[in-house]
């Protein structure tokens, strides 16, 4: 019996979980010698995107070969640009531009999102919190801060999402920063939550009890939010 491929697109948590289950499951089966699975995907590391708001982002990350190397699982750096669902084919480029193309039996698109950054005015101004690259710069945008602490507006923030990563990013940060701030401006952000939707009360009740505004009083270690109207 030939072997079986399972080619996995995407190598975020649903990715690699999913490679990892392939793998558990022919063990169980008796049958992992008989499939191969590997992993595609552009990047050599694993992003721990859920924690990209909290401090140092660049952090987040861990490499694939480290997860992947030891279950068995093969990895090849390229990115996908077709599938061919009737051959069973997925071609793309690899990290040389060179083509790519792999033959499978079952195939896993876990290639999960993108963000669209608005094209609106002061739209330079935006940060988010999507990849390691924006979340870093958000973070060292926070950390040079401390350079114009007068500047109006410098600490004061518009959040656009109540879920928890949106929602929480400022205050993990803010104990590195503020150690760089003199003691007169530290811990005085104000930050305003604007929700796309109350989908996340947990994280904007008080704010619909009152208003969408927030401001900490004082960040510990561990980080614990007061609420003041």
């Amino acid at each position: 019996m030939r072997d079986r491929e399972i080619v996995v697109v995407g190598a975020g948590f649903a990715g690699v979980w999913a490679a990892a289950g392939a793998v558990r499951t022919a063990a169980e089966l008796g049958r992992e010698e008989d499939v191969t699975v590997t992993v595609v995907a552009p990047g050599e590391d694993m992003v721990i995107r859920p924690r990209l708001y909290e401090d140092d982002p660049s952090r987040m990350r861990v490499a694939l070969d480290r997860v992947l190397g030891p279950i068995g699982v093969r990895r090849v750096r390229a990115e996908i640009t077709g599938v061919d669902v009737d051959a069973h084919r997925v071609t793309g480029r690899d990290h040389d531009g060179n083509p790519v193309e792999l033959a499978y039996d079952k195939l896993v698109l876990a290639t999960g999102s993108t963000l669209v950054s608005p094209q609106l005015p002061g739209g330079e101004h935006l940060f988010d919190v999507d990849t390691i690259e924006p979340a870093d710069a958000l973070h060292q945008h926070i950390a040079q801060l401390s350079q114009d602490p007068q500047r109006p507006g410098a600490f004061t923030a518009v959040v656009v999402g109540g879920a928890a990563s949106p929602a929480w990013r400022s205050p993990p940060s803010c104990p590195a920063a503020c150690e760089q701030w003199p003691a007169s401006t530290r811990c005085g952000w104000s930050c305003w939550i604007a929700p796309t939707s109350w989908a996340a009360p947990w994280a904007t009740d008080r704010a619909q009890r009152s208003r969408p505004h927030w401001r900490p009083r004082a960040w510990r270690s561990g980080w614990a939010p007061g609420w003041s109207r």
